[in-house]
């Protein structure tokens, strides 16, 4: 599924994988991962199930990530919970709660 509505909101279930190409908040759950591309936003306040791939564009985690999360490019701010590996850059907040040791 390609999301590339502009401020699309999401509050429900999607079962697959999301690619992200516009602006996109996530208040329910993916059973899946999420593709965020070049020039876009995501923004998570629910569950993604699976990871989470940045290869540009802005993401936000408030919610929870139970796989891994991979920034290849854009720009990744952590404030909820990460269960797999933090792969690249990202800003980490005090609050984030991460079950994999980067050091």
């Amino acid at each position: 599924m390609s999301v590339d509505l502009d401020k699309y909101l999401e509050t429900g279930v999607i079962s697959g994988d999301v690619e992200v190409t516009g602006n996109y908040e996530l208040r329910g759950l993916i059973k899946g991962s999420v593709t965020v591309k070049p020039g876009s936003k995501f923004n998570n306040n629910g569950t993604v199930a699976g990871g989470v791939r940045v290869e540009g564009g802005y993401c936000v985690i408030n919610g929870t990530v139970e796989g891994e999360i991979r920034n290849l490019g854009g720009e990744l701010l952590i404030a909820g919970t990460v269960g797999g590996e933090i792969i690249g850059e990202a800003e980490i907040r005090d609050n984030a709660i991460l079950y994999f040791d980067r050091s």
